[in-house]
């Protein structure tokens, strides 16, 4: 009965147990699908993100109208500026330019620890799990991980061994024992399992164990050892280590709970460091290296992107058949399960394409569009790098970011403040004006517009006339709607004027010496100098120099002058005694009253000319029977007369001028009068006769003038002569002065030298004394210094060798008297010996020798006077103590 109560007890504690396993696996399941449930939450709402997102850009691009809400969380796409076509009804539409068009997986590590091996990884891509299963740090650990859970040989076959040692009088032991050297350790295969030893001295002695391979404790060669059901699994520094798990897994945390870490054959990582790996649990081990020039490192089914500086990858998730880029950071770890198409392309200034995305960098200087394959296009303005993906956008062009250009579809015009343009909606068909600014133009709503300088006076673009009115140009057209001729006045602003209301703009300049017509009006400049004459209906009108607009009925006469007109004669006449003489005058007349003038030459259906001719006719008439009147004579004043003939002659026709003028109403007033060329007869014997005559009369006059002329030179001589003399006495007086003076100057040169003289010999006799009175001092302090320095160095080598001599003797006082006495017979032998080589003809160095006697301090009874009595015999002195 206690039996069966044991047994049911058993029963029910191990139901309890399976029920308690039971429920934590459940809870752990539970969890798990939680989470998981969560990341596919997650991903549906970031997958509807970016399908509202692209069904947002798409109606936008298909509208022309588009607004943005930048309070608006959900569509965060930026786009440029709208710029207005100069127009009240209609503007130009223009396309969205966004920032990015994919989202960009960054891989920072800012929330990760610096100080641990796998910060040097990113594994958010695949989110493989790091795995530290089995990871020891010294032998010992591994040891203990290598033999946990190995069958240990049965008893018998150990005691089988320890009575085969004895038997074998310690063969068996000796054999059995082994030795494993330091840095190593030995695998021994045991009949169920592997163990391994460390360094040291091991027997075995189950008769099932054996001695297995020697192996280095830490094999650079070789990162993967399998031993028995084990691997040793060494990831180094810039390696990574890849495993299959074989079964679900699940980590304990600190509560004591599990958590699961991964499912039956997903991959974990390891990171750097040594590990123990059993094959029951995992299985397709490896560990590769990171090569820094490698972008592309496979380790298993595990894929690496190593993304340097300057370069950009990618790769397709299989699940979403999605491409997605990547950008420099930690190395990515793929799962090839989840992940495949990897690549890395550097990042260029240029465009450049990694899978079926497509890079371009649009600069300062550049601009760019791209085209999608519904039709619309994409404007990139702003400085930065854009991607599209292939299946949606098909073109890509770029080009310089200049004034004028077009880019794929868009026309690009910039219109500068001396510019205008116009442009055409093809949807409307009207055009509009584009004013100073830059405008992107769309090809499929507009056309090509048309650009011109405003650097005419009249310049017509579109269906515009841009009109410029200057002050020197009568600017008008006749208005098509109206009929009427409209003059349009110099504001200094540009007039804009559509054709259709003013086809054709007449410009005719102000100044012009022809008749020019403007409109239904003739445009008439009067110069100066002469004077207009208009007749209207029968009414003539005088007008002063200026720029006449005349009405149609307005007719213009010839035009008179306005200043002095001359007038030339040549007289040719007989005289009151029949004498013929020629002679020129010159008449000056101006109009007085040129409507007068005009009337007449308007009533005679004549010419200005015609009236010139008639005058000059009279004036030579008036002037004839003028000239008749005087004799030779008076003509070439061989009489004395009050009055001179041409003088007489001038006013006399004058006054006859004016008053037929005022008669007739001429309307002609005559200034002067000029007779020229003088009186000449025209009879050659008459005129030779009279030249004769005045010939001998000048012949008179000349003599007679030579007479006084010689009178007025010879007293001019005289004076003359005078006036040297007085010169030359001047001149002398002051060079002798001069010499004088010259003279004192040289003395007072002369002195002043010698005195310099003196002064240099003198200052030079004094700097002699004073270098010599500088050399005996000098002298002086030298043997003084000299002197100086001798006491000084005989002072001290006095004290020294006083201060050796005391030495000497408080070390003699000191020494021993057997060593005095072998000392001083020593010096006796030498004295003895050089005395008997004839040394007594040169005492010296006997003296030396008895001094030094002495030095020692006496005989063997102390008593000096042996060597004061041989220094006595030779002349010498002994020292003083």
């Amino acid at each position: 009965m206690l039996a069966e109560d044991i047994e049911l007890e058993q029963l029910s504690s191990t139901e309890d147990s399976n029920n308690k396993k039971k429920r934590r696996k459940k809870k752990i399941d539970q969890k798990n699908r939680i989470k998981e449930d969560r990341i596919k939450k997650d991903r549906k709402k970031a997958e509807r993100v970016r399908v509202n997102v692209d069904r947002r850009v798409n109606q936008l691009l298909r509208s022309d109208s588009f607004s943005y809400d930048e309070h608006d969380e959900s569509f965060s796409v930026p786009f440029i500026n709208r710029k207005h076509v100069c127009d009240d009804n209609n503007t130009a539409s223009f396309v969205p330019h966004p920032d990015r068009v994919n989202v960009v997986l960054g891989h920072d590590l800012d929330e990760q620890c610096e100080d641990n091996p796998r910060d040097v990884f990113d594994n958010r891509p695949s989110a493989i799990p790091w795995d530290d299963t089995g990871r020891f740090n010294n032998p010992v650990e591994m040891k203990n991980l290598i033999n946990r859970n190995c069958v240990n040989d049965p008893l018998s076959s150990r005691i089988g061994g320890v009575v085969i040692s004895i038997l074998s009088c310690g063969a068996y032991y000796a054999y059995k024992k082994k030795s494993v050297r330091d840095g190593y350790f030995r695998i021994v295969d045991k009949a169920i399992g592997t163990k391994i030893k460390l360094p040291g001295y091991h027997t075995l002695f189950s008769t099932k164990s054996s001695w297995g391979r020697t192996l280095p404790l830490d094999n650079e060669e070789d990162d993967k050892i399998i031993i028995g059901n084990k691997t040793i699994l060494r990831v180094r520094a810039n390696h990574l280590g890849v495993a299959y798990l074989v079964g679900d897994k699940y980590l304990t945390d600190e509560d004591g709970e599990e958590e699961l870490l991964g499912r039956d054959g997903d991959i974990v990582l390891f990171s750097q460091g040594s590990y123990v790996l059993d094959e029951s649990q995992y299985r397709a081990i490896y560990s590769g290296a990171i090569d820094e020039t490698e972008q592309i490192i496979v380790i298993g089914d595990v894929t690496i992107l190593n993304i340097a500086q300057e370069y950009v990858g990618g790769a397709r998730h299989r699940g979403t058949n999605e491409y997605r880029i990547f950008q420099t950071g930690a190395p990515l770890v793929f799962d090839n399960k989840e992940w495949t198409n990897f690549d890395v392309v550097e990042r260029t200034i240029g465009d450049f394409r990694i899978g079926p995305i497509q890079f371009i960098t649009v600069s300062a200087q550049e601009i760019a569009c791209v085209g999608k394959k519904d039709g619309n296009h994409l404007l990139l303005i702003k400085e930065n790098t854009y991607f599209f993906h292939t299946r949606e956008f098909e073109t890509f062009e770029k080009t310089m970011n200049t004034d004028n250009f077009n880019v794929g579809a868009f026309y690009v015009r910039t219109i500068g403040e001396d510019e205008v343009g116009v442009v055409r909606s093809l949807k409307t068909g009207k055009y509009h004006r584009l004013i100073h600014g830059k405008y992107y133009l769309y090809t499929s709503d507009w056309s090509e517009p048309q650009v011109m300088k405003l650097n005419q006076p009249v310049v017509v673009c579109g269906p515009w006339a841009f009109v410029r009115v200057q002050n020197d140009y009568f600017t008008g057209a006749r208005n098509a709607i109206t009929g009427e001729f409209d003059e349009f006045e110099s504001t200094g602003e540009t007039l804009v004027l559509h054709v259709k209301e003013y086809p054709h703009i007449e410009r005719v300049k102000k100044v012009d010496i022809k008749e020019k017509r403007f409109g239904p009006y003739k445009i008439v400049t009067v110069p100066n100098g002469k004077y207009g004459i208009f007749e209207e209906d029968g009414d003539i009108r005088v007008a002063e120099p200026d720029t006449y607009k005349l009405s149609p009925g307005c007719r213009m006469l010839e035009m008179l002058p306005s200043c002095p007109q001359e007038i030339t004669l040549d007289c040719s006449f007989l005289t009151k005694d029949g004498i013929e003489i020629s002679v020129g005058a010159t008449i000056l007349f101006a109009l007085r009253d040129p409507e007068k003038v005009a009337r007449k030459i308007n009533a005679s259906e004549t010419k200005f000319v015609v009236v010139l001719q008639e005058i000059k006719q009279y004036c030579l008439d008036e002037m004839l029977s003028l000239l008749r009147k005087f004799k030779k004579e008076q003509l070439l004043e061989e009489v004395e007369m009050d009055v001179p003939p041409d003088q007489l002659i001038s006013s006399t026709c004058l006054d006859s001028l004016n008053r037929y003028s005022n008669e007739t109403a001429l309307g002609v007033s005559f200034n002067s009068l000029t007779l020229t060329g003088g009186f000449r007869i025209r009879d050659k014997v008459v005129l030779r006769n009279v030249t004769k005559l005045a010939q001998a009369k000048l012949a008179t006059e000349a003599n007679q003038a030579q007479a006084v002329a010689n009178e007025y030179e010879a007293k001019a001589q005289s004076v003359m002569a005078i006036q040297n003399a007085e010169m030359e006495k001047q001149v002398k007086l002051k060079i002798q002065q001069a010499e004088l003076e010259s003279q004192e100057m040289a003395l007072r040169t002369e002195k002043m030298q010698a005195d310099q003289r003196l002064a240099i010999m003198i200052a030079e006799e004094e700097a002699q004394k004073a270098i010599k009175e500088l050399k005996v001092q000098t002298e002086q302090l030298e043997r003084k210094a000299k002197a100086d320095d001798k006491a000084y160095e005989i002072t001290h080598l006095a004290d020294a060798e006083y201060y050796k001599a005391m030495k000497e003797n408080e070390a003699a006082e000191n020494r021993p008297t057997s060593i005095i006495q072998a000392e001083q017979a020593k010096i006796l032998v030498e004295a003895a010996s050089k005395f008997g080589n004839a040394a007594w003809i040169h005492p010296e160095p006997l003296v030396e020798l008895l001094q030094r006697i002495e030095s020692l301090g006496g005989d063997s009874n102390g008593n000096p006077l042996l060597a004061a009595s041989l220094l006595g015999g030779f002349g010498g002195k002994s020292k003083k103590r």
